[in-house]
């Protein structure tokens, strides 16, 4: 059962909470972004966000909220560049990152426990992270289960793990 759902409905993007308040509307990005800050601010600070199927166009870069070493799950419809059936994020080529922590420097922190599974994150970009997970002086739990991470570019970095201590 989802924390925060992202769709695509007549046109439209949502994101909803767990009882089906609406939490933003009409841009992926933001409703994306929205549901990630809303999952950050529950009393828990854990949870899932299911991503339903179809292509959400990123304009900008989505940063993964501090939880506080809390679970979070990024979950979508299924992996693959064909969009039938399946969940992906295509990101702007003008971006230089898609998806980042939102602070990758934080100190003195036992990070994050993330999974990001089921979806695929796509762009065209001549010189763009897709998921850039990289950090300073914290750990990670990560978990990466059927993703697909497609950049045809070769100037593009397609996962960035670096980090200077732990991972």
């Amino acid at each position: 059962y989802y924390t925060a759902y992202v769709f695509q409905e007549g046109g439209h993007y949502y994101a909803v909470d767990e009882y089906d308040n609406t939490i933003c509307m009409d841009s992926p990005t933001a409703c994306i972004q929205e549901a990630l800050n809303y999952i950050a601010s529950t009393d828990s600070k854990s949870g899932l966000l299911h991503i339903g199927r179809g292509v959400f166009n990123i304009n900008k870069t989505i940063y993964l909220p501090y939880t506080y070493a809390n679970p979070v799950v990024i979950e979508g419809e299924g992996y693959g560049v064909n969009s039938l059936g399946v969940t992906i994020l295509n990101c702007n080529p003008n971006l230089t990152t898609c998806i980042q922590w939102a602070n990758p420097n934080w100190s003195n922190y036992a990070n994050q426990f993330w999974t990001f599974r089921d979806f695929t994150i796509i762009s065209n970009g001549s010189n763009i992270t897709l998921l850039d997970l990289h950090q300073n002086e914290t750990s990670t739990d990560l978990v990466l289960e059927r993703l697909t991470l497609y950049a045809p570019n070769s100037a593009t970095t397609i996962l960035n793990l670096d980090g200077n201590e732990d991972t």
